[in-house]
């Protein structure tokens, strides 16, 4: 009889595990979920050049550039003691070194996407060459959603910290 009580509540306390365990997985996903539907909401994201300038960033904290001061996307340009041609051919071949694919370029703008390996996301990869003050100017934004959790960022820092080490 005893066996046969501890045994009972064994069983018992056994489903109410899995009924917590299948209402947290349930709630994650459901975050998760929402989490996702927010950063694919669509959005025109507009790039190039204008006024000799990379496209300002918008409003939203999916983007960086190095072109807009004073404002929280703001990021600093790359600086460059080489020539010319040789800064724009190493900036071309880091970019392609961080798994970039290069979609358009001259002699004064690259125009490059990077696409995340899990969701495929696309992204923006935008420098400009200022040959007078010898800086490659950055833009870095994401093609959808609202944030992007600091990825372009981390992408400029990182083209920044790769481009340096080729260039010394």
């Amino acid at each position: 009889m005893r066996k046969n009580f501890y045994f009972s509540h064994y069983i018992f306390a056994y489903r109410l595990v899995n009924l917590q365990n299948i209402f947290t997985l349930a709630l994650s996903t459901a975050f998760f979920l929402v989490f996702i539907a927010a950063c694919q909401s669509a959005t025109q994201v507009k790039t190039g050049i204008v006024d000799n300038r990379l496209t300002p960033c918008p409003s939203s904290p999916n983007c960086v550039c190095s072109e807009t001061q004073g404002l929280k996307s703001s990021i600093s340009p790359v600086n460059y003691k080489t020539e010319d041609a040789e800064a724009w051919s190493k900036a071309k071949s880091t970019i392609y070194k961080m798994g970039g694919k290069i979609i358009k370029q001259d002699e004064q703008y690259i125009h490059a996407v990077f696409t995340s390996r899990i969701f495929h996301f696309v992204d923006d990869f935008e420098l400009r060459i200022d040959k007078k003050n010898k800086v490659i100017h950055i833009r870095s934004g994401s093609r959808t959603g609202y944030s992007d959790l600091g990825v372009n960022r981390k992408r400029a820092d990182k083209f920044r910290e790769i481009f340096k080490v080729s260039n010394e």
